[in-house]
């Protein structure tokens, strides 16, 4: 069977913190160094949000995924269904959050407010949520008060009581954290989400600010009828407007159309072909576009559980052995390993897996790796320095006095070569610098001016008496969803990218004239590793992200504050078109050069990694060398004999350095890395 995909997860965890571990006892890093990595690897929570609407299977999918056991209740009504997160825990055990006085209040006037025949679809919704949650709450009447805004620590074996339809404290629970000791889920939320009509607005941001910041959406579809109209509106009306950009699609159930004969492959191509229709209404969305290269997947969550359960277990329960029979029956086989592989489980955590490690490779597996890695290369290219330097000691303390003086006068006109060379590289970088913002910000306000019109054009031609606030709210949503994820970013993108490019040439060419100065003025002094150490090329302009991040937060935030919490707006083409042209005024007043300008910045930290190995590193001891054996002849054998002592014992370092990060390579490679 398969391997959970939690346990690969933790696995791949554990050989990053052998290999940093590999890495300390070899002294290629230090223990502070050791100790950052290693919380930075522990801190990391990976975080998978689980969507679907009910009899999708989501409690059977999680048993199978997480448990291989039958652990969690089946799914409640989806009215009474409150956030789960499952995460690591030494004992199993749970711990339910109710709702706030202010939320049991609000919820309370929600049910016994009467809505009028115009009401929307979603306000009938949470009407209807808010009756039945009030109703229940007759059997905890005389504990509520004490309860409301508390957390509860319960028994693991109590959970039903907080999730189940029927459960004593439904009423009034927000969310329920499960905690259960598997040590695959250190580290890892599972966030099982409710309904997103939900009666309790702070509830429902919950939900989608944990799925804004998951690094895997999957979203589970029901068999007999994939894609309907809810399934839709989950994907393109709450997922998408949560931000979230990866998304994993389920076809769960398959068996079922497998037993009437039909092709799982041709219900997944209606899927599909649903999905891009749905596309192509948001046309030039990111999410849209993303979405369109979804592939839906067929499992059976229910024979993936039953491939792991005891058998005991499944012959104690006419349930169980009956759905067994007649997974064996259907797909003619005999035992559970081949249930497993009929499942197309395997094949589901695979896919799964990939989209979680694309997403956390970079940042929680790569990074260490490569910080590792230039922690090696900076141990030996300081090495060379000093071995470089401690020669340079030996050959200057066997020259005459006059070469000595001749040495210090070319390194003295190198050092102002140099000097010149970096003023050019300043300049060519600033250049580099300014004519790309300047590009990037002509296009950042062409994109915005797009938007503009777009907008502009929709509420003259399209609002009107019959336009719903909701219409009106998904066209801005679209719009601005298309500048904040994707065009922005695309222009932020590609400006770096060219930056990065062209500092690169600049550098190379500057090591090649920096290469020339050393061959005129000091040709019997061998640069070369410190030059090649500056060629490796530019940094990551980390602050590019935030330069995008903080311009979409910007974008959002001006949005939000207008149109959210506005209701019964509706249907009034004046009130309408005013909020509407409030928010283009203000979509004009985004000015990008101010989130561009702290690129301008890098210029110094690309010199000083230009300026330093040479100036600092190199030409500067150099001098500080050369002015000491020459004020003191007296111990120029002293330094002589010092000196061939330092070069010999820095030979036997440099060997010993490369064993041992020849070491830390081949662990790299036993471990998979």
């Amino acid at each position: 069977m398969s391997e959970n995909i939690f346990e690969k997860i933790h696995e791949r965890k554990q050989n990053i913190l052998a290999y940093i571990q590999s890495a300390r006892e070899c002294k290629i890093i230090s223990e502070d160094e050791y100790t950052s990595i290693k919380n930075k690897i522990d801190a990391d929570k990976l975080t998978l949000g689980v969507i679907g609407q009910m009899k999708c299977g989501k409690s059977t999918f999680l048993n199978s995924l997480i448990f291989s056991d039958d652990i969690l209740p089946a799914a409640t009504t989806p009215m009474t269904a409150s956030l789960s997160i499952i995460t690591y825990g030494k004992e199993r055990n749970i711990e339910a959050e109710f709702y706030t006085k202010e939320e049991w209040n609000a919820l309370k006037f929600e049910s016994e407010r009467a809505l009028d025949g115009n009401a929307r679809d979603e306000e009938r919704s949470k009407h209807q949520a808010a009756n039945e949650l009030v109703s229940k709450s007759h059997k905890i009447s005389s504990e509520i008060a004490t309860l409301l805004g508390q957390k509860k620590k319960d028994s693991f074996e109590n959970l039903i009581e907080y999730v189940g339809a029927d459960g004593k404290y439904v009423s009034i629970t927000k969310s329920v954290t499960i905690y259960y000791p598997k040590e695959y889920l250190k580290g890892v939320e599972i966030v099982d989400t409710p309904g997103f009509n939900d009666p309790i607005v702070s509830r429902e941001e919950r939900t989608k600010e944990f799925l804004k910041n998951a690094d895997a959406v999957l979203m589970l579809l029901y068999a007999g009828q994939p894609f309907s109209s809810t399934d839709k509106s989950i994907i393109f009306d709450t997922v998408r407007s949560c931000g979230v950009a990866k998304v994993l699609m389920g076809v769960n159930k398959y068996d079922m159309p497998y037993e009437q004969g039909e092709d799982i492959n041709e219900v997944c191509a209606y899927v599909k072909k649903q999905v891009l229709e749905a596309c192509k209404s948001c046309q030039g969305d990111a999410f849209a576009e993303a979405l369109s290269e979804l592939e839906p997947l067929p499992v059976s969550a229910n024979m993936a559980l039953l491939s792991q359960l005891d058998m005991s277990k499944i012959q104690k329960s006419k349930d169980l052995t009956y759905d067994l029979n007649r997974f064996y029956d259907i797909f003619e086989i005999s035992n559970q390993k081949d249930l497993f592989i009929k499942s197309k489980f395997g094949e589901f955590q695979q896919k799964l897996i990939e989209s979680i490690t694309k997403n956390k490779d970079e940042i929680l597996f790569r990074k260490p790796i490569s910080m590792v890695e230039g922690f090696c290369v900076q141990k030996i290219e300081g090495l060379e320095k000093n071995l470089l330097l401690a020669k340079e000691v030996e050959k200057n303390c066997s020259l005459s006095d006059d070469d000595l003086e001749n040495k210090k006068s070319q390194l003295e006109r190198a050092c102002r070569r140099v000097n010149k060379k970096l003023d050019g590289l300043g300049n060519g970088i600033e250049d580099i610098i300014d004519e790309n913002i300047r590009r990037s910000k002509n296009e950042i306000e062409e994109s915005i001016d797009d938007t503009i019109k777009k907008l502009n054009k929709y509420v003259e031609e399209s609002i009107g008496w019959i336009t719903s606030e909701d219409e009106v709210t998904r066209k801005f949503k679209d719009c601005i969803y298309a500048l904040e994820s994707r065009n922005i970013p695309r222009i932020v993108g590609n400006l770096c990218e060219e930056i990065r490019r062209k500092t690169k040439d600049e550098l190379s060419t500057f090591v090649d004239d920096v290469f020339d100065i050393m061959q005129r003025y000091l040709p019997d002094v061998d640069s070369s590793d410190v030059l090649k150490s500056i060629k490796t090329g530019v940094g990551e302009l980390e602050n590019v992200k935030n330069v995008s991040d903080n311009l979409k937060i910007e974008i959002k935030g001006l949005f939000d504050n207008l149109f959210y919490g506005k209701s019964g707006l509706w249907a009034h083409e004046r009130k309408l078109k005013e909020l509407s042209y409030e928010v283009i005024e203000k979509i004009k007043e985004i000015d990008a050069s101010t989130y561009l300008v702290p690129l301008k910045e890098k210029k110094e930290e690309i010199l000083d990694m230009a300026k330093k190995p040479i100036l600092d590193e190199l030409f500067m001891p150099m001098k500080e060398q050369l002015d000491e054996i020459t004020s003191n002849v007296e111990s120029r054998e002293v330094k002589l004999r010092k000196a061939q002592d330092d070069v010999k014992k820095m030979n036997e370092e440099m060997k010993l350095l490369k064993i041992k990060v020849d070491a830390i390579k081949k662990k790299k490679i036993e471990l998979g890395l």
